[in-house]
């Protein structure tokens, strides 16, 4: 499905190799269990609500919970949705690519 400004979804897998595109060098991901996300975050002194959301937020994207795509997104914001190479872009600086 193609949006309103022409992109295609990006899938979460598809996402690194945008991220490289956008910042240059190569981006790795880890496959992390929804136990291993929870324990990361608490060691990183992340609440237990933010932590448990995450990892219920991950063991959701790896069954395939966010697959489904809208076009509802716009209706947020009251504008049109950027694709993820553009949020990228414009967000360079949020990945330490300045």
């Amino acid at each position: 499905m193609e949006n309103a400004r022409g992109g295609t979804p990006v899938s979460v897998p598809g996402r690194p190799a945008v991220l490289a595109d956008v910042l240059g060098p190569a981006v790795t991901t880890l496959g992390l269990s929804a136990d291993e996300v929870r324990g990361h975050l608490l060691g990183r002194g992340q609440g237990e609500a933010v932590a448990d959301g995450a990892a219920q937020g991950s063991a959701c994207v790896r069954r395939g919970g966010n697959a489904v795509v809208t076009e509802d997104l716009p209706e947020l914001p009251g504008r049109p949705a950027r694709t993820y190479r553009e949020g990228a872009r414009d967000h360079r600086e949020a990945f330490g690519a300045g």
